[in-house]
């Protein structure tokens, strides 16, 4: 059942609380995003717990600012649903439109004051006010024409993230359908994304840029349609300049698609999923130099999405309809798969719940 505007879904308040209890100080609360039927899960216990919300069809993407939690969603062509999260679940906040057909990612800017929305089949980035949290007024809608030499994928820009500098007020767009990566910064106060040349840079031909991981050094991008992981070394004025890429696989690139691609807090090792071989491969990243190291099976088909938190790494496998765990060998980078599965249905996204009310500790009432 889907949840009306200004209804609230509410877990049952007899629930048992252990199972928040029990958890691990090191294992953190998780959220997921389930794309069949559409919902999101959250997993208080990385052995089985897990809860879900109101529906929220097609979702792919989840970002969160403090107790304020954002999800995609196809419904009407592309929105975005808001929810609180509380003590008892999720509240319903809004729901309203992506600017855009098929959203993707979602960011939220440090300061909680604007969202960030990234269309793919639309290719449009749409920026909105938070006000409390909630997406208010469009401040911005970036629209930038583009093509590849991809036949069937890059016959327009396919916008597919927006990633933001750690140190910079700094966004990088990952334009997979015209091989570009496109430099803004966000004004603080009118919203509006102003074009940073320095900070743009195009990928080699047929590359698709899909997702971006941010060094101290530079840029690291996984590129979808050419099986690979580059490097762009930044300079002390921002210019991104190509470096080199690598195969994302040991096998053959041929129907492999990588996805994300997250870093180790050192920035030593670089971690790619690689969808269609059914692996996590693990890259060296020293000085400029890329080296893939090692690559490990991700458990299952269809590796989507990662999460890196100190010594653990979550993979969502969205066709094998389950979350699986490694441990993170953080001096030489390499991974183990550790017993079982989390079985969760074509999961998407993956996200640490910010601190706040642990909540969500079995499925959630249909709302009213």
């Amino acid at each position: 059942m889907v949840a009306k505007e200004g209804k609230v879904a509410r877990v049952d308040k007899s629930v048992e609380e252990g199972s928040a209890a029990a958890q691990s100080a090191a294992s953190p609360r998780l959220l997921v995003a389930s794309e069949q039927p559409g919902s999101i899960l959250a997993l208080t216990d990385q052995q089985a717990g897990q809860a879900s919300s109101a529906q929220i069809p097609g979702v792919l993407a989840l970002a969160a600012f403090k107790d304020t939690l954002f999800a995609t969603s196809t419904a009407n062509g592309g929105e975005v649903v808001t929810f609180r999260m509380t003590d008892d679940g999720l509240d319903l906040l809004s729901r309203i439109s992506s600017g855009g057909v098929e959203p993707c990612h979602l960011a939220v800017d440090p300061r909680g004051s604007f969202l960030l929305i990234t269309n793919y089949s639309s290719s449009t980035l749409m920026v909105r006010r938070l006000v409390d949290g909630v997406p208010g007024e469009i401040t911005d809608l970036v629209e930038i024409p583009g093509a590849g030499p991809v036949a069937g994928r890059q016959e327009s820009s396919h916008f597919h993230q927006a990633v933001r500098h750690p140190a910079e007020n700094v966004w990088v767009v990952c334009d997979l359908g015209a091989d570009e990566l496109h430099g803004f910064r966000l004004d603080p106060t009118s919203g509006v994304m102003l074009r940073l040349p320095l900070w743009s840079a195009r990928t080699t031909p047929g590359a698709g840029p899909r997702h971006a991981a941010f060094h101290l050094a530079g840029l690291l991008v996984s590129d979808e349609l050419s099986s690979t992981v580059s490097w762009y070394a930044g300079a002390d004025d921002g210019q991104l300049t190509w470096i080199r890429s690598i195969p994302s696989t040991l096998g053959t690139p041929e129907g492999n698609y990588p996805s994300e691609i997250v870093l180790s807090e050192d920035g030593r090792f670089a971690y790619i999923a690689n969808r269609g071989r059914d692996t996590i491969g693990i890259v060296l990243v020293s000085n400029d130099e890329l080296t893939l190291t090692g690559e490990v099976p991700a458990g299952g088909r269809w590796p989507r999405h990662l999460l890196l938190r100190g010594d653990r790494l979550y993979c969502a496998l969205q066709d094998s309809d389950a979350v699986t765990t490694f441990s993170v060998d953080c001096q030489s980078g390499a991974l183990v798969q550790l017993p079982g599965s989390i079985p969760v249905p074509r999961p998407t996204w993956l996200i640490e719940r910010p601190d706040g009310p642990s909540g969500l500790s079995r499925p959630l009432a249909d709302p009213a």
